[in-house]
């Protein structure tokens, strides 16, 4: 993954991006969410993109097993059809840095609704398309939880309690 900050670097051209990470949060009662995708722009280079889970769903619909899998599905079709809307705008407003900046401070300014963006996050990377499947890999697929980190990491934290 890219190093976290927020200015661009000479040399190995890495660019200032902000992350969002998108929730699922059915029931605003209880708090519960789940990570279902990732939003990344990179205003410097006009650069906005997402990824959210819409295939392999069902550790989303088994953990909230009360809620018709039609409902999540449904939810996060809206929410990638307004993610790809604003897509559009940007692009086809040719919107600069600052435009740019502001359409994702308002993405993820706080709401209540049953898919949110998380407050925004720094990062600096080379490739923001790389950095978009990796951060999706990390926060949605959770593919740092290994069996090798479940038995030592997770087991450690449990003795540690």
């Amino acid at each position: 993954m890219c190093d976290e900050g927020s200015v661009m670097e000479i040399g190995m051209k890495k660019v200032a991006c902000q992350y969002s990470i998108v929730r699922f949060l059915p029931y605003q009662e209880t708090g519960e969410f789940a990570n279902v995708g990732i939003v990344l722009t990179c205003p410097e280079t006009g650069y906005f993109d997402f990824k959210v889970q819409s295939r392999r769903y069902s550790r989303i619909t088994d953990f909230f097993v009360e809620l018709d899998s039609k409902v999540y599905l449904e939810s996060i079709k809206l929410f990638a059809q307004e993610l790809k809307r604003v897509q559009s705008f940007i692009r086809e407003e040719k919107l600069e840095s600052e435009g740019i900046r502001k359409v994702f401070q308002a993405l993820t300014h706080p709401r209540e609704a049953i898919v949110q963006l998380t407050e925004s996050r720094p990062r600096l990377c080379e490739e923001p398309e790389k950095t978009l499947e990796q951060l999706f890999r990390y926060y949605v697929e959770r593919e740092f939880s290994t069996h090798e980190y479940r038995d030592t990491v997770v087991l450690r934290r449990v003795k540690a309690l």
